[in-house]
């Protein structure tokens, strides 16, 4: 553990001062939201509001104090036509809910609109297409990469980046880091829990993989330094360790906007919402994810919704074949992504889509 008596910065925009008052509105935003996607016309709306308020202080006999109050909420609706398969998911999450109710609002705006849009839905065909993620999706399937560059990860065999260490793995454009700093992160600490003052770290850099993130223990493994990155972990029912992790992954943000993302002559599949990713390989990066409500093929410039496919494909190839990212970075943190994740919309070339057959 950290042996040294610090003093830690203050993170902006971590805590609402006014989190008490936000429980007495909280019903009235979940309506707004609701109507909200009623509005766009949504004919079900389901979903989801949390929101929390935590004190942490740390004490150690080594000599660190520390305390931090931290508030937190994500929302998560999703709409419905009268048939189940037409849906549409809004997602809105971030530090200070009652600077957010707008952004609440216009979560529900968005599924109801999705849900709108993807009425009429075909069966898609397999094959292999370009694919443009939303921050939704690419916070899950792309962000992995970033996710998994922990030394603790690469020694039980869950990432593909143990001997990738200064290697090109993504475009030369694209940069990662994981910025515990950062103003309004739903992860974002002061400190971590064996009290290291907590740092940037540049993960990825112009597409090459420079470094992990850190605790004391890894980081005298590794020989170098701990990154202030060290939290308690449960690896079985009842036994927590201090390990590793992330805070708040960060995406470079791009300059396109969607359009400009679905643009051209290739076939192309617009995803919105995915579940079940599921690795066949964590050390490959081969894995399966599963897109939900509302996707889209873009054709010579036509859209028509489609549904019932699979991405079916390798995470490090697709890290690789990224060729654009949108201007829409934004945080996502859901139970599909356990890490808060600020990226955009990003697109990939040549990916595999597979679907059910007979």
């Amino acid at each position: 553990v950290e042996d040294r008596t610090l003093q830690y910065r203050k993170i902006e925009r971590r805590y609402d001062s006014k989190i008490d008052e936000f429980t007495d509105r909280a019903p009235e935003i979940v309506n707004a939201s609701i109507q909200a996607a009623l509005d766009e016309g949504a004919r079900r709306v389901a979903g989801a509001l949390k929101f929390s308020k935590e004190m942490a202080y740390l004490r150690s006999s080594y000599g660190p104090t520390g305390e931090t109050k931290e508030t937190s909420f994500d929302l998560n609706v999703r709409a419905f036509q009268e048939e189940l398969d037409y849906s549409g998911q809004g997602l809105s999450c971030g530090t200070e809910p009652t600077k957010s109710e707008g952004e609440m609002i216009d979560a529900g705006a968005r599924a109801g609109r999705l849900s709108k849009q993807a009425v009429g839905a075909v069966q898609g065909e397999p094959g292999v297409y370009d694919v443009v993620l939303n921050p939704t999706v690419a916070a899950n399937v792309i962000a992995h990469i970033p996710a998994t560059a922990n030394p603790f990860m690469v020694l039980i065999g869950l990432s593909a980046l143990g001997d990738r260490m200064g290697e090109q793995i993504g475009p030369e454009w694209l940069s990662v880091w994981d910025d515990p700093t950062l103003p309004g992160g739903v992860g974002s600490r002061a400190f971590d829990f064996e009290g290291t003052p907590s740092q940037r770290v540049t993960i990825v850099e112009d597409g090459v993989l420079k470094a992990f993130v850190h605790n004391t223990t890894t980081a005298r493994m590794y020989e170098t330094e701990s990154t202030g990155s060290s939290v308690p972990m449960q690896l079985i029912q009842g036994m927590k360790m201090l390990l590793p992790d992330n805070s708040n992954i960060v995406f470079s943000n791009g300059d396109h906007s969607l359009d400009e993302l679905l643009e051209g002559s290739r076939p192309t599949i617009y995803v919105t919402c995915n579940w079940y990713t599921r690795f066949q390989n964590y050390q490959t990066g081969e894995f399966s994810t599963i897109p939900r409500d509302a996707m889209f093929l873009v054709r010579n410039g036509e859209m028509t919704p489609i549904k019932n496919i699979r991405i079916s494909d390798n995470v490090m190839r697709m890290f690789s074949n990224i060729d654009a990212m949108g201007n829409d970075r934004t945080q996502v943190w859901w139970w599909e992504v356990q890490t808060p994740t600020f990226v955009p919309s990003i697109r990939v070339r040549n990916c595999r889509i597979t679907a059910a057959t007979q």
